[in-house]
């Protein structure tokens, strides 16, 4: 009997606590979630200049080898790597000994030539004019005329072969036709050397390029003709105007393809082999863009941003791709929506699904 009175007792108890662990007090519970104040900026579409750079080497737009016409030992090299030349300048010299003796040898011959021309002319005329007196047979006559001829023939194959043979002894001065940069000079002195064997080369700095390696993506967007510009941090800050020359149909480099670009003006300075960017302005497109403090934790392409669902005023974290940061903020290639609110600010401890309190910017 006493045992009944005593859960009798405790029966009051046990309702009141099972009230407090009811609806009532989750509603409590869930009204005490403190929201976290952030800022937000509403995704918007801006038309974004599109601009690409890509490191290349300037090239000289023409380059020249320079050989001798005929073999021989060098006697001379007059130029250096790096010398700027004039046209005209003496490159190389060979040893010319026998080329000189050899159209000492040649004259001969014609002087020897011309006195057999001088003898067959003489003994021409001679019987021609006993012919024309009936003093001679027509035979003597032809032989003499054939002997004339003859004499004429071999003086012109002599004088072509002086010719040839001074033309052996200019042959070994080496000089340039036009104006430029010695960039190498792979012979030495006293160094046997082919017909046609390379002794230097002229790189013509009048004239430059740069040669550079653009992405797949990019390379579907520029045609020849097109406008570009060209930088050369170690010249100047200053950019200057080009012209795309050429554009590689495979790929050299992995998957990127070769674009020459033709300098429209040399800077002062500017030599063959140094490293330049080439920059793209492509026409402006419609983009998300945002500021970039909004995005967290970016790898490569890929980062986070929190965004507001408008209903529930809770923040959820969202990958997105990021493309090129402008003057005008962050471009972002996928992810966000326009017109959703992006966090910009208090984003520090954010939680996903927490909720928060918007302020805009």
């Amino acid at each position: 009997m006493r045992r009944r009175i005593a859960l009798w007792a405790l029966f009051p108890g046990l309702l009141f606590l099972l009230w407090g662990c009811g609806p009532e007090a989750e509603t409590s519970e869930g009204q005490g979630e403190q929201a976290k104040e952030v800022r937000v900026v509403e995704a918007e579409r801006v038309p974004v200049k599109q601009e690409r750079s890509f490191a290349g080497t300037s090239m000289a737009a023409e380059t020249v080898p320079l050989s001798f016409e005929v073999q021989g030992k060098i006697r001379s090299i007059a130029v250096e790597m790096g010398k700027r030349v004039e046209a005209g300048e003496v490159v190389a010299r060979l040893d010319c000994s026998d080329y000189r003796l050899e159209a000492q040898r040649r004259q001969s011959e014609v002087d020897r030539a011309k006195a057999i021309l001088d003898r067959a002319r003489s003994d021409y005329r001679r019987i021609q004019n006993l012919y024309e007196q009936d003093h001679t047979s027509r035979s003597e006559l032809d032989r003499a005329r054939a002997e004339y001829r003859s004499a004429k023939a071999d003086l012109r194959v002599a004088e072509k072969a002086l010719e040839q043979a001074r033309d052996k002894v200019e042959d070994c001065v080496l000089s340039t036709d036009r104006a430029g940069r010695i960039s190498r000079v792979p012979a030495e002195e006293q160094q046997n050397v082919r017909a046609g064997q390379t002794v230097a080369v002229l790189s013509g700095t009048d004239r430059m390029q740069l040669r550079v390696f653009v992405p797949e993506e990019v390379i579907a967007r520029i045609e020849p003709g097109d406008d570009a510009m060209a930088q050369f941090r170690t010249l100047s800050d200053e950019t200057f105007p080009a012209r795309v020359g050429e554009l590689g149909v495979e790929a050299a480099r992995s998957t990127t393809y070769p674009v020459r670009l033709d300098l429209e003006s040399v800077p002062e300075g500017l030599r063959p082999g140094m490293v330049g960017r080439a920059v793209f302005r492509f026409p402006a497109r419609s983009r998300i863009v945002l500021p970039a403090r909004a995005v967290l934790g970016r790898e490569g392409d890929t980062a986070w941003v929190f965004v507001v669902d408008p209903v529930s005023k809770r923040a959820r974290r969202r990958s997105v791709e990021v493309g090129p940061l402008g003057e005008q903020g962050l471009v972002l290639e996928s992810g966000v929506k326009e017109g959703e609110n992006v966090v910009v600010r208090g984003m520090s401890r954010l939680e996903q699904g927490q909720k928060v309190e918007v302020t805009r910017r």
